[in-house]
């Protein structure tokens, strides 16, 4: 959920194949400036940085299920029943949003703390606190190679139908432009070739994906740091979408733990001047959300790997949230409108600014 915006449509990308295509790296020295009115955030979610997770009628999500079951399905055995304990201090986490001074803060909602039985019978009043193309298309729907590809796999595959659901013309037109914007979620870039691939889960497509071992990594095996696959996409969702407003939703870089944090400031400065070269050929960017406001539990990753502005150390009952090197440079960031190749931030105290 994004705070002081209207409605979302959260298009998870978190790679983007590429094929003869001309790859473009060059490294921006001067200081550059945001448009008017750019909208600057960050980005957390609920199971993993909420904890208490059975508290005031919470009931079971798929990853209590799975990390209560099987613990060690996660890299560390961990789990996401305390996390960065938001639910109960939430009231630093909003003093760590005016700390920054940013312009909106995108968080998600537990369902099963809304409504614990799964359906509408019963709202918890305590716990109240790949769709692109049918949606920004001019013809709405799916695109046909997409249909006819699932079709004839679904066929021989023994189903009596599609697996990819049909839409009759009055739902293709009910859904074509009922979003006010699109959000993408970016981390990393793969390369793609067309193959016959036997994978369950890639089988549609008839594509292998692949990252050269030359690419700059992180402290994740997935995330390489590639801007340029950054302004391919928003290229991509100008000349494929009509050109429509988009909110990077979530963009960040995994480091170990520790506050000195040069690399995860070299991929902001690195994707954000992506985005501007992109804005500034005609993309219609209007916010960008970093991931994440602070460290949390990482899905399969567990704690292993750290994603925040704000380092916490989860070995304290107090979840002690404290500003990474990263968390001033952002904030200078939000505060100038500018981004500067070359800041370096002359305090390692954090304060709230007039105004925020």
């Amino acid at each position: 959920m994004l705070l002081n915006l209207k409605c979302v449509l959260f298009l998870a990308v978190t790679y983007f194949g590429l094929s003869n295509t001309k790859i473009i790296n060059e490294v921006k020295q001067s200081i550059r400036k945001f448009p008017d009115g750019f909208s600057f955030g960050a980005a957390t979610a609920s199971y993993q940085i909420e904890g208490a997770w059975n508290a005031d009628g919470k009931t079971e999500t798929i990853w209590d299920h799975l990390t209560h079951n099987n613990p060690c399905s996660v890299k560390d055995c961990s789990n996401g029943d305390i996390a960065a304990n938001s639910y109960n201090l939430f009231k630093r986490d909003v003093e760590m949003i005016r700390e920054l001074g940013l312009d909106h803060y995108r968080f998600s909602l537990s369902w099963t703390r809304i409504l614990p039985t799964g359906f509408p019978d019963k709202i918890n009043e305590a716990g109240i606190g790949q769709y692109a193309h049918p949606i920004f298309a001019k013809e709405g729907d799916f695109p046909q190679i997409m249909k006819e590809k699932v079709s004839a796999k679904s066929a021989a595959q023994g189903y009596y139908r599609s697996r990819l659901v049909e839409f009759t013309e009055e739902e293709v037109n009910m859904i074509r432009g009922s979003s006010d914007f699109i959000g993408l979620n970016h981390y990393t870039t793969y390369l793609s070739y067309r193959s016959n691939v036997t994978l369950e889960e890639k089988q549609d497509s008839d594509v292998t994906s692949y990252q050269p071992n030359s690419w700059p990594g992180s402290a994740s095996e997935w995330l390489k740091q590639i801007p340029w696959g950054l302004h391919k996409l928003l290229t991509y969702v100008k000349h494929n979408y009509d050109n429509p407003m988009v909110i990077i939703t979530e963009n960040g870089f995994s480091t170990l733990s520790g506050l000195e944090d040069d690399d995860r400031i070299s991929f902001y400065r690195e994707y954000l001047n992506a985005m501007l070269d992109a804005i500034e050929e005609g993309c219609n960017v209007a916010g960008y959300t970093a991931w994440s406001l602070m460290d949390n539990f990482e899905w399969l990753e567990g704690y292993t790997v750290r994603f925040g502005l704000y380092e916490v150390d989860f070995t304290t009952a107090n979840r002690t949230r404290t500003p990474r090197k990263s968390a001033f440079v952002y904030k200078e960031i939000v505060r100038s409108r500018a981004l500067d190749p070359i800041y370096e931030p002359n305090t390692k105290v954090m304060t709230i600014d007039e105004g925020h």
